[in-house]
């Protein structure tokens, strides 16, 4: 028989159960929400992580990407000098210590001309140019500055002042010969280009194609740039100007009868302008250059020819011939006619003197017209002497005596003075 009692004690027993589980279930949520809490905590930590580790890998892919690209230029700069080096040492007759010392010497100005490398290419120009290492420390000076004021690769201003040198018979036998000539022909340069619209390049082209017919006429290298200054301010530079100069001084070795009946009814006399001059091995060759044959280096052997048959000038423009088809070999063979006209051109040329700055001077002071340029200088070149006619020659022949030497250097220093300069 169940106790009446029984029923209230069940009932007691499972509200105090329920009581106990909700006391549990609230110590259970207690107890968990920290640790709920530090979960999200983390998640958010984790994300943020995430984020971080993002960023960090673009940071690092931002700062080893340029680093990595300038290893390598630096290496690349690192074979170039060494290339550069070696050649100098490969050019033959400069030993490893004097290449030591042009690397030294390079690093030394670098500050001052730009990279080392440029510097140490220049000096391989000027060595194969004909200078020493001596002398060609002592002239690099005014190459780089007539480099950086024309704005040209130095090594390539080097190129074309030695062979300017080499047409004008420049001094080349001591260090201060050197440097003065180098010096000299890089303020013409630098001047000419300053003086007019032409490029420092189109003044080293039009020299290239004048430069060695107007040293064989016997004219000076202040003559020749104020012809090709005129002719820049006529609108003609480069090979342009170079070519025209060029074929004037040919036609006046071969004047026609109307061209000295021109001068004669001027007053002018042809013999004032064009002389005989000794034929020497250096004026044959700087002819023969003007007519793409570069006799440079045969020199001595031109003048063993001359030597040789000095009786007989047949023989003398034979031997000549002899030698630019030996040097020149299958590109002299292929065009004989051309070797035999730039021979008989050089051997005429190099046997006279052509003053054609004084004869365009005597021109204009007469009053000559383009009929009588036409007829001096015949067809397309009395145009091109028209402008040369219309020109101050005298004055500006004047101011390439007074301004140019030293041109380069001080121009130079103005434009490095100041913040430049200092950094």
């Amino acid at each position: 028989k169940l106790n009446p009692s029984l029923a209230a004690s069940v009932s007691q027993t499972k509200t105090q159960v329920n009581g106990l589980a909700s006391s549990l279930a609230g110590i259970g949520a207690r107890i968990n929400a920290p640790f709920v809490a530090a979960q999200k905590a983390i998640d958010a930590t984790s994300k943020r992580l995430e984020t971080m580790q993002r960023k960090g890998r673009n940071l690092t892919m931002g700062i080893t990407a340029p680093s990595g690209f300038a290893a390598v230029g630096m290496v690349r700069n690192a074979l170039e000098r060494n290339k550069a080096g070696n050649f100098t040492e490969a050019l033959g007759g400069v030993s490893h210590t004097e290449r030591l010392e042009i690397e030294k010497y390079a690093d030394s100005i670098a500050m001052k001309y730009g990279k080392a490398t440029s510097i140490i290419k220049t000096f391989n120009e000027m060595l194969k140019g004909g200078f020493d290492v001596t002398a060609a420390k002592g002239s690099i000076a005014s190459i780089l500055e007539g480099s950086i004021i024309g704005d040209m690769p130095a090594e390539e201003v080097a190129g074309a002042v030695s062979k300017i040198v080499t047409q004008y018979g420049l001094g080349m036998k001591t260090v201060e010969d050197a440097a003065a000539s180098s010096r000299r022909i890089s303020d013409n340069l630098a001047y000419g280009a300053n003086a007019t619209s032409a490029s420092m390049r189109e003044m080293m082209d039009a020299y290239k194609f004048v430069g060695a017919a107007a040293s064989a006429a016997g004219e000076n290298i202040e003559s020749t740039n104020a012809l090709i200054i005129a002719l820049n301010k006529a609108g003609q530079s480069g090979s342009e100007a170079g070519v025209a100069l060029r074929s004037a001084y040919v036609k006046l070795l071969k004047p026609t009868k109307e061209g000295r009946a021109s001068m004669a009814r001027l007053g002018l006399d042809y013999g004032n302008y064009v002389s005989g001059g000794k034929r020497t091995g250096a004026g044959i060759a700087a002819g023969l250059s003007a007519s793409g044959f570069d006799m440079s280096g045969s020199e001595k052997a031109i003048d063993a020819a001359l030597a040789n048959n000095v009786s007989n000038t047949e023989s003398q423009r034979k031997a000549i011939y002899d030698a630019v088809v030996s040097k020149f070999g299958a590109e002299a063979a292929q065009d004989l006619q051309k070797v035999l006209d730039a021979v008989d051109a050089a051997f005429t040329l190099a046997g006279s003197k052509v003053d054609l700055t004084k004869l365009l001077i005597d021109l204009k002071k007469k009053g000559a017209t383009q009929g009588d340029l036409a007829r001096i200088f015949e067809g397309r070149q009395s145009v091109r002497m028209l402008s040369l006619l219309k020109a101050d020659l005298e004055g500006i022949l004047k101011d390439i005596n007074e301004k140019a030497p030293g041109y380069s250097g001080k121009t130079f220093d103005i434009k490095n003075q100041g913040l430049e300069k200092v950094v």
